[in-house]
């Protein structure tokens, strides 16, 4: 880093932490909730970030900053801190939120894969900033038609201005930032509103300031250079997954935002890999609707927090690869194998002969699609031992520790299921460099 990246990283906290203190004190003087604060706080951070492509040439200084933004949050989110003083104006809202951490490891992730391409990070985190605070500023004062999430509503109305104002960025920034043909900027602009109304829709506890930067940029890395007939192919066979998985949804006990949910996160993992590593996550999703079957968990949306845990799992090894330049998509399909059958194993599926047989299915699978993708993905010589100890360890440790899987399974499960895949990688790539 250089004198002058490491005199912006200060400059930026600075300007956080000054944002925060003015905040905190026209609340007390003229009574804001803590909504709005929360809001004003959102819409000065976002602001922020978009000076970064112009003060910083590398991501690092950003992706420290951020790592450390992360740390400073963690500790305001401590009893001592979390109802009083500054971090009130993060913390005061009684619905569980984790959005200003999200925020933070967005910003970090989109601003590394930008790739210096000013338009791959301004718009996501325009989007995310104005269409967020205009659809918020809307919903609250004028929605009344409105649709279930998690625990609470959005409204129509909300998402109505989510979408008009993020086509209206979207085509400013494409016409501004890139000499994409003009016909074909209209229909991505349509597209990447469309796209980013419906991930912020159906996102929950703060999870929209990850998964609508994140997806935004994904979906116009991916769509960047499609023309109109191919966007529109593309925007029909998003609605069609949406469609699919509410219909399937409607019959497995799914509510219509987890079943929404599903069809995005399958429409992301699509857009940005082949389809034949689609299958495990698949397989994820009916070894928990299985294992909610049998051994229900206690968490209140079970099927949330296992398209959380997806979603990161997805962007853990997608940021994990580009970061070392080591492909890691067989590593993903691993730990999704792996979660799959840590979940069969919460469900008390019977070692012999089903979960032996499911077993074998499992493994089978990883080494089959391992020799479906790129030739530069088989770094790690045999896989076949890190696949049985991924598999073996996922199943023990919930059958020997049960009590401790039954809350947030898919969360905690997800963690089993890393722990090989990334020991590998550690090994092989990282401390081999």
């Amino acid at each position: 880093m250089t004198t002058s990246e490491i005199f912006y990283c200060f400059v930026c906290v600075g300007l956080l932490l000054g944002a925060m203190v003015l905040v905190r004190f026209a609340s007390a003087r003229f009574d804001w909730s803590s909504e709005v604060q929360r809001k004003l706080l959102h819409l000065a951070a976002g602001l922020s970030a978009l000076s970064f492509p112009f003060l910083f040439d590398s991501p690092w200084p950003v992706v420290i900053l951020m790592t450390s933004t992360v740390g400073v949050l963690l500790i305001l989110r401590l009893p001592l801190f979390a109802r009083e003083g500054l971090s009130k104006a993060l913390h005061g809202v009684e619905r569980i939120s984790y959005g200003e951490i999200l925020l933070a490891i967005a910003v970090a992730v989109v601003f590394f894969r930008a790739g210096g391409e000013p338009v791959l990070f301004v718009l996501p985190i325009l989007i995310l900033t104005l269409s967020d605070a205009a659809a918020a500023l809307v919903g609250v004062r004028y929605g009344t038609r409105t649709f279930q999430v998690e625990a609470g509503a959005k409204s129509l109305e909300g998402s109505a201005i989510f979408f008009l104002t993020s086509w209206i960025l979207s085509m400013v920034c494409l016409l501004v930032l890139t000499d994409i043909d003009r016909v074909a900027l209209v229909y991505l602009s349509v597209a990447i509103a469309g796209f980013a109304t419906l991930v912020e829709a159906d996102s929950w506890r703060g999870f929209d300031n990850l998964f609508v930067p994140v997806g935004v940029h994904l979906f116009l890395v991916s769509h960047f250079n499609s023309g109109p007939a191919e966007l529109l192919v593309i925007v029909s066979a998003c609605m069609l997954l949406v469609a699919i998985f509410t219909f399937a949804g409607s019959r497995l006990g799914l509510t219509p935002h987890a079943a929404r949910a599903y069809a995005i996160l399958a429409f992301l993992i699509l857009s940005v890999t082949s389809a034949h590593n689609l299958i495990l996550p698949l397989a994820v999703i009916a070894a928990h609707w299985y294992a909610r079957q049998k051994v229900p968990c206690n968490s209140p949306f079970s099927d949330l927090d296992l398209i959380a845990a997806s979603a990161m799992i997805g962007l853990f090894w997608l940021a994990f690869g580009e970061w070392h330049g080591a492909n890691a998509i067989n590593l993903f399909n691993l730990t999704f194998a792996a979660l799959a059958f840590g979940l069969l194993s919460t469900a008390g599926l019977p070692a012999f002969p089903q979960g032996l047989l499911a077993g074998g299915l499992l493994l089978a699978a990883v080494l089959g699609l391992s020799f479906l993708n790129v030739d530069e993905a088989r770094w790690y010589g045999l896989l076949m031992p890190w696949a049985l100890a991924a598999l073996v360890f996922s199943w023990v440790l919930p059958r020997w520790l049960p009590q401790a899987f039954n809350v947030y399974r898919s969360l905690r499960l997800s963690g089993l299921a890393l722990a090989t895949p990334v020991f590998l990688y550690v090994t092989t790539v990282v401390l081999a460099k």
